[in-house]
């Protein structure tokens, strides 16, 4: 065509070597000959350079593969880590925050133990919590959950920094600490009652019983206890005692803010109904579950808690990227009654996580 023929004629390249050919024939018959020959040399040499670094770039290459593995965000940015690295190790390579907040994971859609090695060209996706913190098992090698210097590095320092603030804390008193070593006056009568039992059974070395009649008390919402869970009491306006879970965040909070409410308080060895009769007292108790998504799931759930006989008083469902997440509600006797539900749903297929809220 014309523009092969205006390319050929006038391109970049359209002359070079066969003028450079003539040239050399030229110089042959004028006696130059030793010109093109070193040109021709030259030229050789160009491309032995060319060849040389094509076979470095290999063996570099290669070296690096061996040593590392390159992987995917779900957006397509690939992260290079060591090879054996684990989710954490990417989470930790992606961000700090990240890593600190890895809760689970996802490889090429799949959900993965955090202690599973990454290879080539998967693709990851970090599940993660809005507030949290790693966890000291991360550190312990015989787990496999940290390969990366980087990541063991920032785990430590998340740590370290926890334990001086923890070292600190004693030695600083604000006018916020004052206050709570401080006494404040009850003002309901029913409040002062309470109070004034509580105190006289602390002071006998006695405890407060849950379940006694004389004293009003409620089992606290927020983490629902069941016997023979550790337990604490807190004095309420005008509620009387409420009951918590020593562990649980509320009442850490409370704690933190009026301990001198706080009382003790223990389960009675013997727990009646309400009414008085023969009937075990049963308890509410919430358990969070996340599971994989499917028709059969629900069905199976009911079949656990009616084989174990347990009764479900609530349940909310909502699905998220292919995950179920069910909160649950049931009547259970004690503690081991909570634990065989828990193992039962435990077993379900697909079920990636069990907690008690």
């Amino acid at each position: 065509t014309q523009e092969m023929h205006r390319q050929a004629e006038y391109g970049l390249a359209a002359h070079w070597r066969y003028k450079e050919g003539a040239y050399a024939t030229q110089a042959k018959d004028l006696g130059t000959h030793s010109a093109a020959v070193a040109y021709e040399r030259q030229i050789a040499w160009a491309r032995q350079l060319i060849s040389w670094k094509e076979d470095a770039w290999e063996q570099l290459k290669h070296h690096e593969i061996d040593d590392h593995i390159y992987v995917l965000t779900p957006l397509g940015k690939v992260i290079a880590l060591e090879k054996g690295s684990s989710p954490i190790d990417f989470a930790y390579a992606v961000h700090t925050d990240l890593g600190h907040r890895c809760r689970g994971a996802r490889i090429d859609g799949a959900m993965v133990p955090l202690d599973t090695a990454l290879h080539n060209g998967q693709t990851v996706e970090i599940i993660s919590v809005k507030q949290g913190g790693p966890s000291r098992d991360w550190l312990n090698p015989e787990r496999g959950y940290l390969r990366s210097q980087r990541a063991r590095a920032r785990v430590r320092a998340w740590f370290n920094a926890l334990d001086d603030e923890a070292s600190q804390a004693p030695n600083k008193v604000n006018d916020g600490k004052l206050d709570k070593s401080i006494d404040k006056p009850l003002d309901k009568k029913d409040e002062i009652q309470i109070r004034t039992r509580a105190t006289a059974a602390n002071q006998r070395g006695d405890v407060l019983v849950v379940g006694v009649d004389s004293l009003l008390t409620q089992l606290a919402k927020c983490c629902r206890p069941v016997p023979p869970d550790p337990i604490a009491g807190f004095v309420t306006q005008g509620r009387g005692v409420s009951i918590h879970r020593r562990s649980c965040k509320t009442f850490r909070g409370l704690l933190e803010r009026a301990p001198e409410r706080v009382i003790q308080t223990a389960w009675s060895s013997k727990l009646d109904s309400e009414q008085g009769g023969n009937k075990e007292r049963v308890f509410p108790a919430d358990l969070s579950i996340i599971a994989l998504d499917r028709p059969e799931l629900m069905r199976e759930l009911f079949e656990i808690t009616s084989k174990i006989g347990v009764h479900v008083i609530d349940l909310k469902k909502s699905v998220r990227k292919g995950l179920a997440h069910i909160q649950l509600t049931v009547e259970i006797s004690n503690a081991e009654a909570l634990r065989l539900v828990q193992t039962g749903l435990e077993g379900l297929r697909g079920v990636t996580e069990v907690r008690r809220r």
